[in-house]
């Protein structure tokens, strides 16, 4: 059974003025903390390419993890809104020229060539509000990571780890996860890893 949208709401609301409420060195720590922990996982070791976010309203920042991956010859990718709701990632270079979605968050100009497919892509950093146990993660309540990835099938043959990025105060017993939520390969935070 899933959390009512009302109590999703309200959740949603809490989680995001706690995480707001976070000072500087806090959240600077915690990114730090995250990136120590994501680059000891082999899934980050092989990946040739990752996408990451680019935080907004309090979530975990990326600028380490992007500097690193840069450093290591990785493919970086942002998300781009598209027209149906859902994501496209676009590669992410220093010299990217960013614009402002309908959110005010950065994402690369872009054509629709630039758009990477799904099965490109070894690892995708998703933001969250709040996880639970399970590995289900509560977004911002738009539904794009869930849209976007609602038809992958994690079989064998596919290397990509969708990686839930978030406080360790986010946690909490259940989200009560709904029909079409879906559910992230591991969640960190700057204390643990979740598998």
């Amino acid at each position: 059974m899933s959390l009512p949208a009302e109590n999703r709401k309200v959740l949603r609301a809490k989680m995001r003025r706690l995480r707001q409420s976070l000072d500087e060195q806090t959240r600077v720590d915690a990114a730090h903390a995250v990136l120590a922990k994501l680059t000891q996982c082999e899934f980050y070791k092989s990946a040739r390419s990752i996408a990451v976010y680019y935080a907004n309203d309090g979530e975990i920042g990326t600028d380490p993890l992007i500097q690193r991956a840069w450093a290591e010859k990785k493919t970086v990718c942002l998300p781009v809104l598209l027209a149906e709701k859902t994501l496209g990632f676009v590669t992410y270079s220093p010299d990217s020229e960013l614009i402002e979605n309908r959110y005010g968050i950065p994402e690369p100009r872009y054509t629709t060539s630039d758009l990477l497919e799904i099965i490109d892509l070894d690892l995708v950093l998703m933001p969250l509000v709040a996880f639970d146990h399970a590995l289900f993660r509560l977004g911002m309540g738009g539904g794009y990571y869930d849209r976007t990835f609602r038809n992958w099938q994690g079989g064998s043959g596919q290397r990509l780890r969708l990686v839930g990025i978030g406080y360790e105060l986010q946690r909490v017993n259940t989200i009560q996860p709904a029909s079409w939520d879906v559910p992230a390969s591991c969640i960190i935070t700057e204390k643990e890893i979740y598998r």
